[in-house]
């Protein structure tokens, strides 16, 4: 019989990857972002069930390209045990941790149930470095080899994409422009090379207080991904320190709101705190992304 924590990582592994009843049109939307897009999830599949459509979410506060691509499988991880001996009822493994591309000086980060190349399912502490089997067997032996990880999240890349991750990168780590704009390339040529061209990339917009060196960066990457992607691209910057934003959320901005829109930061008026837009907000842009997906006729 399983354990109490093995039918919840099962459960939540099966959950990550959507229901078995996909929609009545079969079209599903899955996102790959941080906090941003985690806190809009659900005004995003709301927006989105409205039209029969399901919505995955690989959105999660804090997280990087490094840890996103991995799941997405444009960037594998691949682990070795330690020890050949595994133990199972509950007890982690130390394992060794390889990611295919090394994109800066970040590692991939949280932990997550997941499925090996050779059948086992359990839990991958990235940042412990161990991996905890669900699978029902007290202890059992292994081959000494690397074994593939998989995040649940391989089947949807014939899906439609959403893009918003990366920032996080300049943030909390020293990554230039190239090397967070390369990584975004990476993980939409991975679904580009299978033909699928039905995606949207959304430009980072710039926190309250952000110093001037990463201002620039988060501009310069929004320049490169309005160059390279044109009508796949959306401009959050630029939609939050428009007139416009003022209108589609009702609300008439301070003169503390302007000042900060001519600094090119995000408003008060606009946020939760100086990092995170405001319900609001988030509501308002789970619309335009569902009229932006119609326009590129991904939707219907």
């Amino acid at each position: 019989m399983k354990t109490a924590l093995g039918l919840l990582i099962t459960s939540l592994f099966f959950t990550i990857q959507g229901s078995t009843n996909t929609s009545i049109n079969n079209t599903i939307v899955i996102a790959y972002g941080s906090s941003s897009f985690a806190y809009m999830a659900p005004k995003i599949e709301r927006e989105l069930q409205s039209n029969k459509i399901l919505y995955v979410s690989d959105a999660i506060g804090g997280q990087i390209i490094e840890t996103i691509s991995a799941h997405q499988g444009s960037n594998p991880i691949r682990i070795l045990f330690k020890d050949t001996y595994i133990k199972g009822n509950g007890k982690p493994n130390a394992v060794l941790i390889e990611q295919k591309y090394s994109i800066g000086s970040l590692n991939a980060k949280g932990v997550f149930p997941v499925r090996l190349s050779n059948g086992m399912s359990g839990v991958l502490d990235l940042d412990k470095k161990n991996f905890t089997t669900t699978d029902l067997f007290k202890n059992r032996y292994i081959s000494k080899k690397y074994l593939n990880v998989d995040f649940g999240f391989k089947k949807y890349r014939n899906n439609i994409h959403v893009f918003n991750i990366g920032k996080n990168n300049i943030t909390m780590g020293d990554y230039t422009s190239e090397q967070v704009f390369s990584g975004i390339v990476h993980m939409i040529n991975y679904i580009e090379n299978i033909g699928n061209y039905k995606y949207i990339v959304c430009g980072y917009y710039i926190d309250r207080g952000m110093s001037t060196e990463k201002k620039l960066i988060i501009l310069e990457i929004n320049r490169k991904l309005r160059n390279k992607y044109g009508r796949r691209y959306f401009d959050f910057q630029d939609y939050l320190m428009s007139s416009q934003i003022w209108k589609d959320i009702n609300i008439k901005p301070t003169l503390v709101d302007i000042q900060y829109q001519n600094k090119y930061e995000l408003a008060p008026s606009l946020s939760r705190d100086a990092k995170h837009l405001s319900p609001k907000v988030d509501a308002v842009l789970a619309t335009i992304l569902k009229k932006k997906l119609i326009k590129l006729n991904y939707i219907h």
